[in-house]
């Protein structure tokens, strides 16, 4: 049997321990079936994981274009590889934090990061390839 599911947009909640490495297939490999994937409470070293495989990763092909995660706690640090940073802080004490993010193999490979929120609440992320 085969998977014929194409989407546009793939939303899941909830994260269970067991199912991270199949989710992270589907991240890095399922750019043909979906091309946003939207992720509930997500721990860190999962966006962590993410971020990697955007810096190391030698095939793009398959990856999704845009991931957003609704929740990340956690002390998140920017990558050594990211450029363009830009911070803000609102009055309520939510940090704005977007840069761009480029791959080692393929410098020209560029995902846009942006990130909002504070470490007590956990992050809003968006990733998304702009080329």
């Amino acid at each position: 049997m085969q998977n014929h599911l194409i989407s546009n947009n793939l939303n899941i909640e909830v994260i269970e321990e067991e199912n991270k490495e199949e989710l992270f297939k589907i991240l890095t490999n399922g750019g043909s079936k979906f091309s946003n994937i939207y992720l509930g409470y997500t721990e860190l070293n999962f966006y962590n994981l993410i971020i990697k495989h955007i810096e190391t990763t030698k095939d793009f092909s398959k990856m999704v274009n845009k991931i957003k995660f609704k929740r990340v706690e956690g002390n998140l640090i920017i990558s050594e590889r990211a450029e363009n940073i830009e911070k803000a802080e609102d009055n309520n004490g939510r940090q704005h934090t977007k840069f761009m993010l480029s791959n080692k193999y393929d410098p020209e490979m560029k995902f846009f990061i942006y990130m909002e929120g504070n470490k007590m609440n956990g992050f809003y992320i968006e990733i998304e390839r702009i080329n």
